[in-house]
């Protein structure tokens, strides 16, 4: 395979992008050919980020609000309104680290924001609202299986979707296999990708139309 120099490569020893070698942790099983949801392995292959997700209380992502892709979910509704979206992401405290965009889709994460695991959902491998998996929108149980996004710990304050098993997912071959901030380090994660948060914060600030993920094992 042909490298270029602006992608990012993962093995289990660690990732390499723009020359530089990066501490990564992957999944507990290792990197393989990933067929089926739970089996701990980070898929192999070539990927693309195609959605980068971020805690708006925690991070500030610098020309958000300039992006052709912003949009803020307010109260159920779908709003592409940049005044609205200015005002709102002001609100942010000014100690928030900054992200700057790359040429991506960029997306909020709210209250209510999950992230669908269950084969039998019809919403597999994508990101819903809480509301939506309840059978009476609110006062029902939840109904699939899920992962919530916004969480206690820092582990998704920046979040890089791969497209893995996307946008069209084959129910029960593997969910939610993203670029995140590890835990602890190299803590082996369920599949995923993980890094020091300033790690990531720098590959994603350097990110281009030409990078591709690059999981190897």
């Amino acid at each position: 395979m042909t490298f270029r120099s602006a992608d990012l490569v993962v093995t289990r020893w660690g990732a390499r992008f723009q020359g530089r070698p990066i501490p990564c942790a992957v999944g507990r099983s290792g990197i393989g050919a990933k067929s089926r949801e739970g089996d701990g392995l980070t898929p192999e292959g070539v990927f693309h980020v195609d959605t980068i997700l971020f805690r708006p209380d925690r991070v500030r992502p610098h020309g958000l609000t300039a992006s052709p892709w912003f949009r803020l979910c307010n109260n159920g509704s779908r709003s592409e309104d940049p005044g609205e979206a200015i005002n709102l992401y002001r609100t942010a405290r000014d100690s928030s680290p900054y992200l700057r965009v790359p040429p991506i889709p960029v997306r909020p994460i709210l209250p209510g924001d999950i992230w669908s695991d269950d084969p039998e959902d019809p919403g597999y491998n994508s990101r819903v609202t809480a509301a939506d998996m309840r059978g009476d929108r609110g006062l029902g149980t939840t109904l699939f299986s899920h992962e919530r996004l916004r969480r206690p710990d820092p582990v998704y304050d920046i979040v890089a979707v791969l497209d893995f098993n996307r946008p069209a997912p084959v129910p029960g071959r593997g969910s939610a296999i993203f670029l995140h901030i590890w835990r602890q380090p190299r803590n082996r994660t369920e599949g995923c990708v993980a890094f020091r948060r300033q790690d990531l914060t720098e590959i994603l600030t350097r990110w281009t139309p030409r990078s591709r993920v690059i999981i190897q094992r």
